[in-house]
């Protein structure tokens, strides 16, 4: 299920998923949210958060580079930044952000600074595992 970003603040999503699961027969229902700190509308709808999963390997890399450059997340912006922390940073846009097929996935390809931009306001979400139980 997907719900437009502008009524996600209106309890849109919750309120759908949960006239949902009164339909369905199955017993269990699981969900991974990529940004699972961000998935209230989940619990609204009856789920439980079960777990937190380890971030995705290109975020770890990416903030293990920073973290050894001394770099914050304002700094990915910059154009004079190490090899090793560009490559990081191209290696996570194109996984959190520039997916499927097409150009932008090209291995050389630069990130657009837009895409960079919405991949860098993911790099510290952390997924997490949604279960749902029928009563």
């Amino acid at each position: 299920m997907v719900v437009e970003p502008r009524y996600r603040g209106l309890g849109v999503a919750g309120r759908l998923i949960a006239a949902g699961l009164e339909r369905t027969t199955a017993r269990y229902i699981e969900c991974i949210a990529q940004m699972g700190d961000f998935s209230d509308f989940l619990l609204r709808a009856g789920f439980a958060r079960v777990a937190d999963i380890n971030p995705p390997p290109a975020a770890s890399r990416l903030l293990q580079r920073m973290q050894l450059h001394g770099l914050t997340q304002a700094d990915l912006l910059r154009d004079d930044l190490p090899r090793d922390v560009c490559t990081a940073l191209r290696q996570f846009a194109r996984s959190r952000v520039q997916t499927g097929n097409g150009a932008r996935r090209r291995r050389a390809a630069s990130p657009d600074p837009e895409l960079l931009r919405r991949a860098l306001a993911r790099l510290y979400a952390r997924p997490a595992y949604f279960l749902w139980r029928r009563p």
